[in-house]
């Protein structure tokens, strides 16, 4: 947690966030382990945090492994603050991405993680990034991930409503 790397020949930090991250993508369960470790100790605004999500971001999950990142992301709204952008991010790429996705099934409680940093949005109103771009805007921004997010579930519902027809 604190390590940051004191001489020039030590890795750094940034160094020791990539070690963490290819460990997290390698093996589910340790990063849930490490899950574990910092949410008993409370440890929400640490930059570790960070690393999870772009790792869980690289590997398909099961629907047991998004089940338990969902119900977890549902109750622990204090790393929304903190890591806005790296939540919006993951459940972009969760609906998006072809094999290991969010399951239909769990859709409606993604939603309401999706939902609870739309509101922190909301209140937040971060400041965008200064260009003549909107597109460019609302697509770097947590806000355009998550309506990204909520157009691609919108889509996952209408296929399943369609396929449900045939």
């Amino acid at each position: 947690l604190t390590y940051q790397g004191d001489r020039f020949w030590e890795p750094n930090r940034e160094g020791l966030l990539e070690e963490l991250k290819i460990a997290i993508a390698k093996s589910f369960e340790w990063g849930w382990e490490l899950v574990t470790s910092l949410r008993e100790r409370e440890e929400w605004d640490t930059d570790i945090w960070r690393v999870i999500f772009r790792a869980w971001q690289e590997i398909p999950m099961d629907e047991v492994q998004w089940q338990r990142v969902i119900e977890f992301l549902k109750v622990q709204s204090e790393l929304y603050p903190l890591n806005r952008n790296e939540i919006a991010d993951f459940l972009l790429h969760g609906i998006k991405r072809g094999e290991g996705r969010i399951p239909l099934t769990l859709l409606p409680d993604a939603e309401k993680v999706a939902e609870s940093l739309w509101n922190l949005l909301e209140i937040d109103r971060e400041e965008i990034v200064d260009t003549d771009d909107w597109l460019i805007k609302a697509i770097n921004h947590p806000g355009g991930k998550v309506t990204e997010f909520y157009l691609h579930a919108l889509s996952e519902r209408r296929t399943e409503f369609i396929l449900s027809l045939i």
